[in-house]
């Protein structure tokens, strides 16, 4: 069951962790609360409400824990930062991914209303004389419910503990770590580090040659569409403080999905995605194919004029509907029913603005978490298409390892879920920052027309870290 404590008024931090410490206690040590679900195998949930005023982001830097994660919806009314770890699920290998997700579903539909499991997807392709070792702590997937969160929803702002049934062999411990780790100030800058070095993987004469070489393949209709990224390292003179970071990045990106996991003190894969790969609530799913790109004008002018020009430009289009199609085909397996937006509209974020195709539909009955995240991960939008050849493409051309770049983040609850395509994203570790962003390459792409694609998309990474 998810508690919480019922109060007139709401409270300081420092008196929420006092009342969670006494209701932790409680919960675990009589029995008499949450019970049902514990003995159950599920996961109890006692929240505190707090001064809605207390920033999760800026709460979560000062927690001295190795595991921390950070999830706020594109519509702001969502966000909750989490603490060290009640639950863990991982798959070392892909084709373990769906069975992890089976369990991680099974566990949250078990367990109190309001608890979700949060993680992530690694992009299916891997290549291996690119493989980078700082993805392996990530896994290919990831999912986790964190010990402690701050969850802000609407007005109101929480401080929650989750619990499991052999967490009362640990009362005192998980007391202590609640009481000495989950510390907070109110006087810490988001320090903006001297950059030391930047290189972009491939440079762009290699980039040239590799567009060249693809735009070949599509003459001998092997692929029609692939999704080609690139990674762009920026070395810090001193470790790269990654909360910060974002910080700054969701500030500078409005209408975005902003995520942040930490699997090891100083390792953390974050970002500020556009796109929703779905969102389910009971059997209702809505998804959305996001393909196209143009700037943003610097007056109103300009910017109707590029939107406009991008409406109606042929090879944008003919990119955006290999997504559309892509997403319809999965549909058509998944759903009883769907209904998709006749023509695209225009999605207007800071820095760009991209055609974007909605989709709503009824799953059938006999459809399972594994069997969504199997049928619309990846879609061509950032990988390719057909979907198979294009991936064997991608490992083909690129040298670096994608990790969980152009993958899905989310989570899982008991009766929804949602998740984002991992993109706008950067895996930092200590004083190194490795940033990923891909341009959909069809016939009529230019090398340099793409590359500027991407440095556009970068954009917002680069003026947050340059402050």
């Amino acid at each position: 069951m998810s508690q919480i404590a019922g109060m007139k008024e709401t409270v300081e931090l420092a008196e929420a962790k006092s009342l969670l410490a006494e209701k932790i206690e409680d919960t675990l040590s009589s029995g008499n609360a949450g019970q049902s679900v514990l003995s159950g195998g599920g996961i109890s949930q006692i929240s505190i409400e707090m001064e809605p005023s207390i920033s999760p982001l800026e709460w979560l830097k000062y927690c001295r824990v190795d595991s921390k994660i950070y999830w706020s919806d594109r519509t702001g009314k969502f966000e909750m930062a989490g603490a060290g770890e009640c639950m863990l699920f991982t798959a070392e290998s892909y084709e373990s991914v769906e069975s992890v997700i089976a369990s991680a579903s099974h566990l949250v539909r078990s367990s109190a209303d309001g608890v979700r499991i949060y993680g992530g997807i690694r992009f299916p392709t891997s290549n291996g004389n690119g493989s980078d070792s700082d993805w392996a702590p990530f896994e290919s997937c990831r999912f986790l419910v964190p010990r402690f969160q701050i969850i802000k929803s609407g007005q109101r702002a929480f401080l929650t503990a989750n619990l499991r049934e052999s967490d009362r062999a640990d009362v005192r411990g998980i007391i202590r770590e609640l009481e000495e780790k989950l510390a907070f100030e109110n006087e810490k800058e988001n320090r903006v580090s001297e950059i030391i070095s930047r290189t972009d993987q491939p440079t762009f004469e290699n980039w040239e040659s590799i567009i060249s070489s693809v735009i070949r393949d599509f003459s001998k209709g092997r692929i029609e569409k692939i999704v080609l990224a690139r990674q762009t390292t920026i070395t810090f003179k001193e470790k790269c403080d990654a909360l910060g970071l974002l910080a700054r990045l969701s500030s500078a990106t409005p209408r975005c999905y902003h995520y942040y996991f930490q699997p090891l003190n100083g390792l953390a894969f974050l970002g500020a995605s556009p796109e929703r790969l779905y969102f389910r609530k009971n059997r209702m799913i809505e998804s959305e194919a996001l393909a196209g790109t143009r700037p943003r004008g610097e007056s109103s002018e300009l910017d109707l004029k590029l939107g406009e020009e991008l409406l109606r430009n042929e090879k944008e289009l003919r990119e955006h509907k290999y997504v559309v199609d892509n997403i319809k085909a999965a549909l058509s397996v998944l759903c009883e029913s769907y209904c998709v937006e006749k023509e695209a509209v225009l999605l207007k974020l800071a820095r760009l603005q991209h055609l974007q195709t909605e989709f709503k539909g009824r799953l059938r009955s006999d459809i399972s978490e594994p069997d969504i995240i199997h049928s619309l991960h990846p879609t061509s939008a950032v990988g390719g298409f057909p979907s198979s050849a294009a991936q064997v493409r991608i490992a083909e051309c690129e040298s670096f390892d994608r990790g969980w770049y152009a993958g899905a983040v989310g989570w899982l609850g008991k009766d929804a879920a949602e998740f984002a395509v991992a993109i706008r994203s950067g895996l930092v570790k200590e004083k190194e920052l490795k940033l990923f962003s891909g341009a959909g390459i069809i016939q009529g792409s230019t090398a340099k027309g793409e590359w500027d694609e991407i440095e556009n998309k970068i954009g917002s990474f680069i003026s947050a870290v340059t402050g």
